[in-house]
């Protein structure tokens, strides 16, 4: 069997189980499971001789019972970074890289008199502030960190700190950071605001789960059933 036989397969069952995007939710499952990106895949077609056909139909059985595809192949891409995701942790989504822009520009304003990506001395020198402090931004529910490592990555020289009451998420939050070589953040244990008692920041980020309990019922299933509350 040829890889766009298997795709197609995999795609038939998708739809017979009711998945909208039968199509790119196969392709992103078996291309992860053979280890080819799409442009290869289609261009060459290999023979699947040393695929595990087993392990591609429990893949997609999985998808077909309503799991996230982007739980089942571990991640995905945002703003440039590649995100762990799994069970316990929402999946970022293309809104919030809007909340990170807007971050990002706040994080330019003259108040934050931190030039893009200079350290410490060098924006002392700049701005004639020799007591000023980094820039520091803390990112509430920071679930897969996503908006933290985001912004710590455009702000090197920033104190960024990522704070949940979810263990599950942080631990996707910290591995994120390793992945991606971010060391300028901190991931902390709590309820909002507890963590990080007493400190004060230049910006403060947050996009917690904000559907009613009332709601849950109209959501599709890849949500309702599988990403925290």
């Amino acid at each position: 069997m040829r890889l766009l036989d298997l795709l197609r397969k995999s795609t038939e069952a998708l739809e017979s189980a009711g998945i909208d995007d039968a199509l790119p939710d196969a392709e992103m499952i078996v291309f992860h499971a053979v280890g080819m990106d799409r442009l290869d895949a289609y261009v060459n077609n290999p023979e699947m001789k040393g695929a595990d056909p087993e392990k591609i139909r429990r893949l997609i059985q999985r998808r077909a019972k309503g799991e996230p595809v982007q739980y089942i192949i571990g991640h995905i891409g945002f703003l440039g970074l590649t995100l762990y995701v799994g069970n316990g942790v929402l999946i970022p989504r293309p809104e919030t890289e809007l909340l990170v822009e807007e971050a990002i520009k706040a994080g330019k304003e003259p108040w934050a008199k931190i030039p893009e990506a200079k350290g410490k001395g060098q924006r002392a020198k700049e701005t004639l502030d020799f007591d000023h402090a980094p820039l520091t931004i803390l990112d509430l529910c920071t679930g897969s960190g996503c908006i933290a490592l985001s912004l710590a990555r455009e702000f090197p020289d920033a104190e960024v700190f990522g704070t949940d009451i979810s263990k599950a998420a942080l631990v996707f939050a910290k591995k994120n950071a390793r992945a991606n070589d971010i060391k300028n953040v901190a991931f902390l244990h709590g309820s909002l605001f507890e963590p990080v008692r007493g400190r004060t920041f230049h910006i403060i980020t947050a996009n917690p789960p904000y559907i009613r309990r009332d709601e849950l019922d109209t959501l599709q299933r890849e949500i309702r059933d599988w990403e925290p509350a």
